[in-house]
């Protein structure tokens, strides 16, 4: 049964939401978030920004990015450049200011491509989206930013190239549209669409140096890396990982292997980085890092 205080919150974000209101709830989002960090997330939870922003990465550069009222997006507007998965982003801007080429795999709106070209004039990203309503979202934020040196490929990526079927749970905004069906309880539609294998694609570019990673593909880590064995071993770059429970065991064990060859396994934790000599499910975070030696920036551990 519905309580009544349901009911008011249900009609509470009717309005909020609807599009003749949004121009009034953005003014009052402009107005406190000069305020921030004195808004609290009980009330900047629930006012939702919709519009394109400015946010600075500390020691770097500010970028725009559009706002459809998306999570992301909110969680940036109010609290900065390290608003959502703040143990990731920390660490991933820090390998940035050091790599020349960095690829975004499952970039979503291209929160990741947008700090690491903030953080690094010079480096080159190539941002892989499959779903196309997304890409298009991507690509309005990597135009917002012309200086930046972002390529966007609507593809996904896995352990061979060519034609597979995505599975996609719907809503404007996505997060869980994954090549693998039992990822997701229920997709609301699946549609063909391209794939490439980073060792083809790289080939294919003739690109000379790959220095960071980043792979979000929804439970199929394993087969981008499969994809990509030939990259690894040439160009070393670190690896930015999603290790969920439907990961497999032989991901694990892959990537303990790679730990025999000179890389480095970290888990990312709320406040820091925690380095630790065995491969493991993190538990406090889903997102590990692998990186070898050389690739290791100084002060990586206090991140």
């Amino acid at each position: 049964m519905v309580t009544f205080y349901e009911k008011i919150v249900r009609l509470a974000r009717r309005v909020r939401d609807d599009r003749a209101v949004r121009p009034i709830v953005r003014e009052v989002c402009i107005a406190l978030r000069a305020l921030r960090p004195f808004v609290p997330p009980s009330l900047s939870n629930h006012l939702i920004y919709h519009g394109t922003f400015k946010t600075r990465v500390h020691g770097g550069q500010a970028f725009l990015i559009h706002s459809t009222g998306s999570l992301v997006e909110n969680r940036l507007f109010w609290r900065g450049w390290m608003g959502h998965e703040p143990e990731s982003v920390r660490p991933w801007a820090g390998i940035s200011k050091i790599s020349r080429v960095a690829f975004d795999i499952g970039a979503n709106t291209g929160l990741y491509s947008l700090i690491a070209s903030a953080c690094n004039s010079k480096i080159q990203v190539h941002a892989f989206e499959p779903v196309p309503r997304i890409a298009e979202m991507l690509k309005r934020n990597v135009n917002l930013n012309p200086s930046f040196r972002i390529q966007v490929h609507q593809a996904a990526v896995g352990a061979t190239s060519g034609e597979s079927r995505l599975f996609d749970p719907g809503g404007e905004v996505c997060y869980s549209a994954s090549l693998n069906a039992t990822f997701f309880p229920k997709w609301q539609c699946s549609y063909p669409v391209r794939v490439l294998s980073i060792d083809d694609f790289m080939k294919a570019t003739s690109l000379k140096a790959l220095d960071l990673v980043k792979v979000d593909v929804e439970s199929l880590e394993e087969s981008v890396l499969e994809g990509m064995t030939q990259t690894i071993q040439i160009h070393r770059p670190a690896l930015f990982l999603e290790l969920i429970p439907k990961s497999g065991d032989s991901l694990i064990r892959k990537l303990q292997s790679m730990c025999h060859t000179g890389y480095r396994f970290f888990h990312l934790a709320e406040s820091r980085v925690i380095e630790s000599k065995c491969v493991s499910r993190p538990t406090a975070s889903k997102n590990v890092v692998l990186c070898p030696e050389e690739r290791v920036p100084p002060g990586f551990l206090n991140k």
